[in-house]
């Protein structure tokens, strides 16, 4: 569980390790867990941020904004305004019983003064008045490495789960 971490913004989140993998510091205050995989251009990174929201949402209202609904003053473009990179797919989907927004793209890295794609799958995640941002990064794949990393990314986040939604006693 990441409940004692103070990065985590007094959010339970519990995951499942990935077996093999490196987990490393991170300087960023923001990051809750980080965990890499291989070397130089083969490595694959999976990272979990919290940040606060100016707001409190439900998971109904959550359902909505991320469905197009521009009554709480966030829209999802809002949510991606500093996503850089080529977006290309957007679906909602479900972390942990909470819905989450779902985006791949490929943004360019430089790396030694070299520009290299870095693929991205990225879950926003609205728990009540915090974003969860779940990132998985893969450098320079091929297209059969990108459903690999689809399928490893997804079963990576399904593991995800926040214990403390049980207690609560609203929708």
């Amino acid at each position: 569980s990441l409940k004692d971490n103070p990065r985590a913004l007094d959010v339970n989140i519990e995951i499942s390790e990935p077996r093999g993998w490196r987990k490393s510091s991170s300087n960023n205050s923001h990051t809750v867990a980080h965990y890499m995989y291989g070397e130089g251009e083969d490595q694959v990174s999976y990272m979990i941020q919290v940040f606060a929201l100016p707001l409190f949402l439900s998971r109904n209202e959550t359902r909505n904004l991320f469905s197009g609904s521009k009554e709480y003053g966030l829209t999802k473009e809002d949510l991606l305004e500093d996503v850089k990179g080529e977006i290309f797919d957007i679906k909602e989907d479900v972390v942990g019983l909470y819905p989450a927004l779902h985006v791949k793209l490929l943004q360019d890295v430089v790396i030694l003064g070299e520009k290299r794609p870095l693929y991205t799958n990225l879950w926003y995640i609205i728990y009540e008045d915090r974003v969860i941002m779940i990132w998985g990064t893969a450098m320079r794949p091929t297209e059969f490495e990108m459903n690999l990393y689809d399928l490893m990314f997804h079963l990576m986040v399904s593991q995800v789960r926040f214990p403390d939604h049980f207690e609560k006693k609203y929708e």
